[in-house]
């Protein structure tokens, strides 16, 4: 049989750039593709990332001395907390009617203003963590699940919608993986020889699933690096140890896990979903390139 050495054409050098152009492709829409404000899998609003709230000296006060289980304590800082906001819109509102029949003055209506203004950031919190607290009791109430204050938008980075732009392209770029292996072996005529044996079929097979198998899992090990790194960097990790349910969107999961424990199924079975996938098309393509 004569030796055919084969040359390398366009199409080689593409698949030689391909696995950095779609690394630098996730990264490019990372930073361009605006933020979902829903998620339609999981049905549910997605949290904005905020700029201060979770982290300006509200949310990080409170956090820090009160994130984990709700306890007596914790629930006075909120009534305590509550009480200083809504006083201070109270005495916005009058100081504009006030202003508006004329008995207060200029300087001291920018004076109320200002005050009001300086607290956005005291409301947006207070409605977070009000709404955060009426979760809670109504999941202890009607579940008997006695769920602990955490940082949402923590676990938001975290658990982001399964359905989207990076893990599309992370499955495109698996099969296209596996479409090249199987492409180059057939334009060499190395599949002929191996598929001429089982031995050789078994062998072709079985590198061809490790190879593909091994791509999809160190891309995806590299994805989900940079997501866990960038919530992790920004919040830290809020109590892995409470139950799931202490987060609104998993208040009907089924399971009794803490957060820490539903992360690793959670990633663990997005990776088991693009293993499957990985090797279905694999074996798909060993079959069309073997017959073409």
């Amino acid at each position: 049989m004569k030796n055919r050495k084969r040359s390398k054409g366009p199409a080689d050098s593409l698949l030689g750039l391909l696995f950095p152009a779609v690394l630098l492709l996730v990264m490019v829409i990372n930073l361009i593709v605006p933020d979902r404000e829903m998620s339609e899998a999981e049905n549910r609003k997605l949290a904005e990332k905020p700029q201060l709230s979770m982290n300006n000296a509200a949310g990080g006060d409170f956090m820090e001395q009160y994130e984990g289980e709700p306890s007596e304590e914790s629930e006075q800082y909120i009534r305590s907390f509550a009480k200083e906001v809504n006083q201070v819109s109270k005495e916005y509102e009058e100081a504009e009617e006030q202003y508006a029949q004329g008995m207060l003055s200029d300087d001291a209506y920018i004076a109320a203003s200002m005050k009001y203004e300086s607290y956005e950031n005291e409301r947006e919190f207070l409605a977070m963590i009000e709404h955060q607290q009426n979760y809670l009791q109504k999941l202890k109430k009607e579940q008997g699940i006695s769920g602990w204050y955490v940082n949402t938008y923590c676990y938001q980075s975290i658990f982001q919608p399964v359905i989207s732009l990076k893990y599309g392209l992370l499955l495109v770029f698996t099969l296209l993986t596996a479409v090249s292996s199987a492409k180059i072996e057939a334009d060499a005529g190395t599949i002929n020889v191996l598929n001429s044996t089982r031995f050789g079929r078994r062998q072709l097979l079985y590198k061809k699933v490790l190879a593909v198998s091994l791509t999809a899992g160190i891309m995806y090990a590299i994805l989900l690096a940079v997501t866990l790194g960038s919530a992790v960097s920004v919040y830290g990790i809020s109590v892995p140890d409470a139950p799931v349910q202490s987060l609104e969107w998993y208040a009907g999961l089924p399971l009794p896990v803490s957060l820490l424990q539903w992360m690793i199924l959670y990633y663990g079975m997005i990776l088991l979903v693009l293993l499957l996938v990985s090797i279905g098309f694999t074996l798909l393509f060993q079959k069309v390139f073997r017959h073409a």
